[in-house]
């Protein structure tokens, strides 16, 4: 009797996972906080990945930066444009490649101003 072989089932890889497309992707927030995803165009060569929330409110999950306007260069992403500077600027950190053409921002402006907030509370 032959030995029948089980099928190997292979999830699809995340886009920008295998460094083949057009865009370095930045994660600003992680997926698992939204429930949608919808790409908006940011600026020529710029989209803006907005994810809504299960309570309906959106925000950024992830910047696509065009691969005319950085580079990536010894695990780092190096612009080549003034508008590329301009929105890692607002990142508030430098992005940490992960894999392919995936990167990882922290909103340090965000995360400075709710640790501010969560301390202050009113005395009745």
């Amino acid at each position: 009797m032959a030995a029948v072989i089980a099928p190997v089932h292979r999830r699809r890889a995340k886009p920008g996972a295998k460094g083949g497309g057009r865009f370095f992707h930045v994660e600003v927030r992680p997926s698992n906080e939204f429930v949608a995803f919808r790409v908006q165009p940011f600026d020529s060569g710029f989209e803006r990945v907005a994810g809504r929330r299960a309570d309906g409110s959106w925000a950024t999950a992830t910047w696509l930066i065009g691969k005319d306007h950085a580079h990536l260069a010894n695990g780092r992403l190096i612009t080549d444009s003034d508008a590329a500077d301009r929105l890692l600027a607002r990142l508030g950190s430098a992005p940490v490649h992960i894999a392919g053409d995936r990167f990882r921002a922290k909103r340090l402006g965000t995360i400075a101003r709710h640790a501010a907030c969560a301390g202050t509370r009113r005395s009745a």
